[in-house]
């Protein structure tokens, strides 16, 4: 048997006095639930990165693909869908690499007009950028050149 030494009357209302400190910290740990939850609806509202969005579908094309079932026309007309809607996001970025790479998991012909399209298109995006980074850098402060470095990353990320 343990030898507890015994509390004085302050201390049994300090201890006292920390339960209700607690219960009131609790409450206000509500409050702040609350205001996670309110940040949860926000996070939610932004739109699905490109890359993962992409990534997700081609996953999911390539698990298609792959199944027992491929032959059922539900199965088929889903992978029309994904694919369709995967050749929108590499189009509409200009994912060269990222379109190669799906092309190749999947033992798909490669459409090379569309790659050229796209690099094409890199190539004027690129100028364009090069031309707003000559405007900023003069009329601009460091953050803006920064903004439109990283747009350029962007435009280069999506592409080879």
């Amino acid at each position: 048997f343990c030898h507890r030494p015994k509390r004085s009357q302050n201390s049994a209302q300090s201890f006292l006095m920390s339960a209700d400190e607690k219960d009131d910290n609790k409450s206000g740990m509500e409050v702040d639930a609350e205001e996670e939850e309110d940040d949860v609806d926000v996070e939610e509202k932004k739109p699905q990165d490109t890359i993962l969005k992409a990534a997700g579908l081609s996953l999911r094309f390539t698990l298609l693909r792959a199944s027992t079932t491929a032959s059922d026309k539900a199965v088929a007309e889903e992978r029309r869908s994904i694919k369709e809607e995967l050749m929108q996001i590499y189009d509409e970025n200009n994912m060269i690499e990222f379109y190669r790479d799906f092309v190749t998991q999947n033992s798909l012909a490669l459409d090379e007009q569309l790659v050229l399209k796209w690099q094409q298109n890199k190539e004027k995006l690129l100028k364009a950028n090069e031309e707003k980074k000559a405007l900023t850098e003069k009329n601009e402060g460091d953050v803006e050149v920064l903004e439109v470095e990283l747009e350029r990353a962007k435009i280069l990320s999506f592409t080879d």
